[in-house]
């Protein structure tokens, strides 16, 4: 079973509604997971909405009766309410990357430092060499400076890149624009980072294609890596 959280809002297969209506996460609903991917929406969905009973249903679910209210967060910042949903989501989000060693990251522009802050306080702890892997060309200062489309240039990803991309995570967790106490945010370390330099469509077709074998080879190298390096550091 995999776990896909998103901040932006598709519509596609949701985890927490149960025949269209907000259930949250409990035993049963763990239990009945099975070997597929469940979609989180951390920052609601236009497909959401919460009746006057304090209800939360995907619309074309919703009782009909009333006017329901749309259930979405827009903008940047600390902007998430300790209110259901977005309170369960956030907590089970939170667990999740405590849990994982490999985070993928795809189509986020990391300009929210909220979830930054979750993001790089789990690849911190001190109980595993956990590592957030970048799936965008544009986290190479070099592809910038590129004019080729996707897939024309091949990047071999070098510390002096992850240490470029680290300084761009730091400089928007410290920025008073997009955080009201960027002080307190936390900042993520290159020796975590990992870059690959693909488009979101052509990342789907060649790690996710031949039944994700190539994502398989991803995971088992970052795994070898690993190994190699706490032998060296022994």
């Amino acid at each position: 079973m995999e776990n896909h959280f998103n901040s932006e809002t598709e519509t596609l297969l949701e985890y927490g509604f149960t025949q269209g209506k907000w259930v949250g996460f409990d035993e049963r609903a763990e239990a009945s997971k099975n070997k597929r991917i469940y979609y989180y929406k951390l920052h609601g969905s236009l497909n959401w909405c919460k009746t006057e009973d304090g209800l939360i249903w995907e619309k074309q679910f919703a009782p009909q009766e009333g006017i329901p209210k749309q259930l979405m967060i827009f903008g940047y910042g600390n902007k998430f309410l300790s209110i259901n949903p977005f309170l369960s989501l956030i907590y089970e989000f939170s667990k999740k990357l405590m849990e994982k060693n490999y985070i993928i990251v795809i189509g986020y522009s990391f300009f929210d430092p909220y979830i930054n802050n979750l993001i790089f306080e789990a690849l911190s702890q001190p109980n595993g060499d956990k590592k957030l892997i970048v799936v965008n060309p544009w986290a190479l200062d070099k592809y910038e400076n590129q004019q080729g489309v996707d897939g024309e240039n091949e990047f071999k990803i070098t510390e002096s890149d992850l240490k470029n991309l680290s300084d761009k995570f730091k400089e928007i967790q410290q920025s008073h624009f997009l955080s009201d106490l960027p002080d307190f945010n936390v900042t993520v370390a290159h020796n975590h980072l990992d870059i690959i330099p693909l488009k979101t469509g052509r990342f789907f077709e060649e790690y996710f294609g031949n039944k994700g074998e190539k994502l398989k080879e991803l995971i088992v190298n970052l795994m070898e890596k690993s190994n190699a390096e706490s032998k060296f550091f022994d």
